[in-house]
């Protein structure tokens, strides 16, 4: 019995270090791109320099959701170390779509930027208020029937 409860702990010595390293990298990736986003709202970096690194982080992340993901598929952990292993993989999760976010802004910061220099500013103008009518429709697609009720009831 005494070889078994040995074992479990050099297992679990293995997740506590698995998740203490890939905690370390998370935090360093989301220091990382908040330090991106700051310094992309300054305007300091070059945008194509500002890509590379946010996609670079996006990598950092997949490769600790992977280890989390082979981690949690253990049968022999404990309660703490699954919560562990949960509350990791939704930091992960949430700094995934949070990266996505941002290159998604910047590549549309680098095409609006590439097409404002293409077309006349009126014409860019034009652009824009299309780009509010569609946010509007979209806005509007999302209501719901109770919304929508409420509205044709409201005769103000």
């Amino acid at each position: 019995m005494h070889m078994l409860q040995h074992a479990d702990q050099a297992d679990m010595a293995d997740v506590s270090r698995l998740v203490a390293e890939v905690s370390s990298t998370v935090e360093i990736v989301e220091r990382r791109l908040l330090r991106l986003v700051k310094e992309g709202g300054e305007g300091t970096p070059v945008l194509q320099v500002l890509m590379t690194e946010i996609a670079a982080l996006s990598e950092d992340l997949q490769r600790c959701y992977k280890l989390l993901a082979d981690a949690a598929g253990r049968r022999d952990l404990g309660f703490r170390a699954v919560i562990e292993l949960e509350h990791l993989t939704n930091h992960c999760l949430w700094l995934y779509r949070k990266v996505h976010l941002e290159q998604t802004f910047y590549t549309k910061l680098d095409l609006e930027a590439k097409l404002r220099s293409l077309i006349s500013p009126e014409a860019y103008a034009l652009y824009q208020e299309i780009l509010c009518v569609e946010d509007c429709e979209r806005g509007f697609l999302a209501q719901t029937d109770a919304d929508l009720r409420s509205k044709l009831l409201d005769v103000s």
